[in-house]
């Protein structure tokens, strides 16, 4: 039997919508997972596979406005070199360009071994990144050997760095609903639409535009608009909604576990987010045949969605008329099968690294 080539996943969290690529990897690879931090957004997130390497994580919150847009982590391991020196992988995949990928860049300079970085940056997403990181990145990609990227709309950013297209792997991103999406049965019949979003609550969701646009539609539809998730502006978008409550609503505490009753009782979906490098609740809402409406500045919408499922979330017209649709019933579903499942995703990179 032949043996397997060692792959080396380099991450900073399992993120549990991965968790199925990485057991697809080891059915297909001899891989060890490595992950490099934690994030405060994300405490929850802990999938039982991997292995932390030690260091510390840095948050750096990005504010604008005098709210908080978004937040961003530097991790930083001293002994990942040495991990790596000890597995001795052949194929080393790391995620974007911080301080893990130089580690493994330059391991994999110095013992030949094959590196690739999983990148899922946009032209939008990147936009506001100062010379020196985009020098940083610059130089990353001149030595590598590959970069995966999320789809055309992520290859667009990577190519402005100067790499050649051949020298890119494209995917999609993948969410694991599987576990949800099996025991799926049918829609709960509402007396009035329900409209869901489910992200983060902070500025960079968009949600400020999608509560005044929902106040404003109020004035001339019945819907209900309910918002999922925890985030460190909960008490702000709860103040925002004041005298809207029988419109507008927010559940937060959901556990993963329970989102198929919210998917369940869902007539359409609305994602106004003013930047993402790839919104997952796109592919959830279409892996259970909920319609949905996506922002020009959602990664993946481009990719999944066509134009007249995306809009604007910046232009009031546009994200009124985007939730009139979904409460209408007058957005068609996009067909599942434009989805990629874990397995595709592991072959494409397998193929691309010619085992």
């Amino acid at each position: 039997m032949k043996q397997r080539n060692k792959m080396v996943i380099v991450t900073n969290i399992v993120a549990p919508y991965k968790v199925d690529i990485y057991v697809e990897f080891m059915k297909q690879f001899n891989t060890e997972i490595l992950f490099t931090g934690r994030e405060d957004n994300r405490k929850k997130w802990y999938s039982g596979i991997g292995r932390k390497v030690p260091g510390f994580t840095i948050p750096i919150p990005i504010i604008k406005n005098n709210t908080i847009y978004n937040y961003r982590y530097i991790h930083l391991n001293p002994l990942l070199f040495f991990y790596l020196y000890r597995l001795r992988p052949r194929y080393i995949i790391s995620n974007e360009f911080g301080f893990r990928s130089l580690v493994c860049l330059l391991y994999s300079r110095l013992f030949s071994v094959d590196f690739a970085i999983w990148w899922g940056g946009t032209m939008h997403t990147e936009r506001d990144i100062g010379k020196l990181k985009k020098l940083l990145r610059r130089f990353i990609v001149k030595f590598n050997n590959s970069i995966i990227t999320y789809g055309p709309s992520s290859s667009e950013y990577i190519m402005s760095l100067g790499v050649k297209k051949n020298k890119i792997i494209e995917i999609q991103n993948y969410s694991r609903v599987n576990d949800l999406s099996e025991k799926f049965d049918h829609k709960i019949d509402n007396s009035v639409p329900n409209i869901i979003y489910v992200a983060q609550l902070i500025d960079r969701k968009g949600i400020g535009q999608l509560i005044e646009s929902a106040k404003r539609v109020s004035a001339n539809r019945d819907f209900v608009l309910t918002i999922i998730g925890d985030g460190p502006l909960f008490d702000s978008f709860v103040s925002q909604i004041s005298g809207y409550e029988k419109f507008i609503s927010f559940k937060s505490g959901v556990p993963y576990g329970n989102m198929r009753e919210v998917y369940n009782n869902a007539d359409g979906l609305i994602a106004p987010t003013l930047e993402d490098v790839w919104c997952l609740i796109i592919n959830e809402a279409i892996q259970f045949k909920i319609p949905v409406m996506a922002s020009i500045y959602a990664g993946g919408a481009l990719d999944l969605l066509p134009p007249e499922n995306r809009f604007d979330p910046l232009n009031d017209e546009a994200i009124d008329k985007a939730l009139e649709m979904l409460i209408d019933k007058v957005v068609h579903e996009v067909n599942p099968n434009i989805l990629w499942n874990a397995e595709k995703i592991v072959e494409t990179i397998r193929e691309a690294f010619n085992e």
